[in-house]
């Protein structure tokens, strides 16, 4: 949500999420009216390797990613990533 907040107009956030009861959380805080910035946020629900597949499919690209998942699956993700980031781009993990 900080990252909606605090983003130029026309950003727009994909995040994804699993686990169901974060996923609760999640979709609870993006319909809060306090949050006007909703609208820039699109929340993707399910395994991560194949959202990440389908939005290589779907020719999405970003200049930024924020990879915060398990460690032990960061290599699996890294091949779609780097298809996803567009030249220039950053990828951020925790």
């Amino acid at each position: 949500l900080l990252m909606g907040e605090y983003t130029m107009e026309d950003c727009q956030i994909t995040t994804i999420e699993k686990v169901a009861m974060r996923l609760v959380e999640a979709v609870k805080n993006l319909a809060d009216p306090r949050f006007p910035q909703k609208d820039k946020i699109t929340l993707r629900e399910g395994d991560a390797l194949e959202i990440l597949k389908d939005l290589v499919q779907e020719k999405r690209s970003y200049d930024f990613i924020f990879l915060d998942a398990a460690k032990a699956q960061y290599m699996a993700f890294l091949p779609e990533l780097m298809q996803l980031l567009l030249v220039g781009g950053m990828l951020v993990t925790d």
